[in-house]
């Protein structure tokens, strides 16, 4: 009698084991992914490094192999749950609305996104190390055909959005043409000011001392020595998003009011940019820039309508993978909390076993 217990009490843990197994780690309105799956995703984005650089350029969380073998960093994890999340619940809201992307929208889709992920690597200046077509390619066929479903659906709700820019020729040279002063040819100038020197730097700019005199008075670049003038940049330049975004609201040969810290020798030093002339450039010339611009804008109203879908989804991750959380930003699926060293019983033993991986013998 006591032997049919035990296997009778056995066989109870061995069907909650299973049960819980099988159960879904994020479940979403219209899909739920298994353990199994999402592991499986987890190990095809590590072994991935193309994908992960892409993501990251996107995302702009850092994604990396983490401890285990085939795993991604926790805070990669949590970032890819949260796009699944987010996939799933506007896959089943246009699904419900919309109707199931054709051939031609998953091959349209294929194309957006290839565009996007070099769009994102050109913008944060990344080398990928692969096409976003290999990359893609790498993937399980399931993933990467819910990948390019989840990406027409998008493009199929950003189509339904009042006051979206048409990517088309005709509606990229009209938004151009009422925003072309956002892609005049800069001429930029620097001064890489020491943080010693750096209320001379304001004295002398409040007694009216030029660009040009600042920056061979105070700064350190070696372009001082022609009055801080380090380049000009057309919008088909490589780095032209960049300076202008530093240079954005200031007035012509104005250094920005508060430096921006930078590493610089062993040490930070203060920058200060200026644009020194402006030129109006040809629709031509900026036209890959005005296509990002406006897919960014189309993009944003995309995004307040998947805020409005993820705060009315009924959603649930398992902790393994992050906390669905509601932040100040809006629902996401946040980090793993880690409790604080005092919280913790002897630290050191544990900080110890941080160090590397256990050697066994």
């Amino acid at each position: 009698m006591r032997r049919l217990s035990i296997l009778l009490a056995l066989s109870l843990v061995g069907a909650a084991l299973a049960g819980f197994a099988a159960s879904p780690v994020v479940r979403a309105p219209g899909v739920s992914v298994s353990d199994r799956a999402m592991r499986e995703e987890l190990s095809a984005l590590a072994a991935n490094p193309g994908l992960q650089c892409y993501l990251s350029a996107m995302t702009g969380q850092f994604y990396r192999s983490g401890g285990g073998h085939d795993s991604l960093s926790a805070a990669a994890t949590a970032n890819w749950t949260k796009l699944r999340v987010e996939s799933a619940v506007i896959i089943d809201y246009v699904d419900r609305h919309g109707g199931t992307p054709t051939a031609a929208d998953l091959t349209t889709a294929r194309a957006a996104l290839e565009q996007e992920f070099n769009a994102a690597a050109a913008a944060r200046q990344y080398r990928c190390g692969t096409s976003p077509a290999a990359a893609l390619d790498a993937l399980p066929p399931a993933m990467l055909a819910f990948q390019l479903h989840a990406q027409a659906d998008a493009m199929w709700l950003d189509k339904m959005m009042p006051s979206q820019i048409p990517l088309t020729t005709a509606g990229l040279e009209s938004y151009f043409s009422t925003h072309s002063s956002n892609y005049d040819e800069l001429c930029v100038a620097v001064a890489v000011v020491s943080p010693r020197t750096l209320n001379l730097f304001y004295a002398d700019r409040a007694k009216g001392m030029s660009v040009a005199e600042l920056a061979r008075e105070h700064s350190l670049d070696s372009s001082s020595q022609k009055g801080g003038a380090y380049g000009c940049w057309k919008p088909s330049s490589q780095y032209y998003d960049t300076w202008r975004r530093l240079t954005a609201g200031l007035a012509l040969n104005q250094y920005n009011a508060k430096p921006r810290k930078i590493a610089y020798g062993t040490g930070t030093a203060n920058l200060f940019v200026a644009v020194t002339k402006r030129t109006p450039s040809t629709f031509a010339d900026a036209e890959q820039l005005v296509l990002a611009d406006a897919r960014n804008y189309n993009a944003a109203g995309g995004t307040r309508v998947k805020e409005n879908l993820l705060y009315r989804a009924a959603v649930s991750v398992s902790p393994a993978f992050g906390r669905w959380a509601l932040t100040s930003s809006g629902p996401t699926v946040a980090n793993l909390a880690v409790p604080a060293e005092s919280d913790v019983t002897s630290p050191g033993v544990l900080a110890g076993l941080q160090r590397g991986p256990a050697r066994y013998q």
